[in-house]
């Protein structure tokens, strides 16, 4: 089935939200297989650090994010879309779909995690690994993290999908990859990952909400 319509009104939400404009850029594959170097070098020096694992976690966190976001909005609407065609915007670091193939699914935990976690996360952190040496566990809790934060763009933007969320985030953060890259600390979305993502070390950085650093 099409997955346009969830798209588009993803795409609404904000651009970590949006597969639906097209760019120039190669596939995520080809980006995955020789292309971080690059952004990694960019990331750090916009960001004014000489730690390239510091920049590589940001970047990480960032292209994670805009994987996440789209995807569960789309899931929590009924469908999953196809991510076997996803292709790189270099204009602006993000993603976009050529098409808008997917499947209707009323349970959709197994689905996204195929096409998330195996299809995307799994050869992007393998990919930051190859440049930088960073931890595992960091960066599976930067996706952790990432899903958190786009159900609770989602869920501020829609309260009515706040049980579904809860639900299909306890699933997902249950399963392979992400297990234990965070834990529930209270209702709703309230988290707590067991990395920290080492914003703390850029100049005038901090800890994050859900930082393992924190009391």
């Amino acid at each position: 089935m099409k997955a346009s319509a969830p798209l588009v009104e993803a795409a609404a939400l904000s651009p970590f939200f949006d597969l639906v404009r097209a760019g120039e850029g190669p596939s995520a594959a080809g980006l995955y297989a020789d292309g971080l170097g690059p952004l990694i070098s960019g990331m750090r020096q916009r960001l004014g650090t000489g730690e390239d694992r510091v920049a590589a976690s940001t970047l990480h966190l960032s292209l994670v994010a805009k994987l996440w976001s789209p995807v569960l909005f789309c899931a929590l609407h009924g469908v999953v879309p196809d991510l076997a065609g996803l292709r790189f915007r270099t204009d602006d670091s993000g993603f976009w779909l050529p098409g808008a193939d997917g499947w209707a699914n009323s349970d959709p935990a197994d689905l996204v995690y195929a096409q998330v976690v195996a299809g995307q996360l799994a050869p992007l952190g393998a990919a930051i690994g190859r440049e930088v040496k960073i931890a595992d566990g960091l960066l599976w809790g930067n996706a952790g993290s990432a899903l958190i934060g786009a159900l609770r763009v989602i869920t501020g933007a829609r309260r009515d999908l706040a049980a579904p969320a809860r639900s299909l985030a306890e699933r997902l953060l249950s399963t392979g990859l992400l297990a234990g890259s965070v834990e529930f600390t209270g209702p709703g979305l309230t988290v707590r990952r067991n990395s920290c993502c080492l914003y703390y070390r850029l100049p005038n950085g901090g800890l994050c909400g859900d930082c393992s650093l924190t009391a």
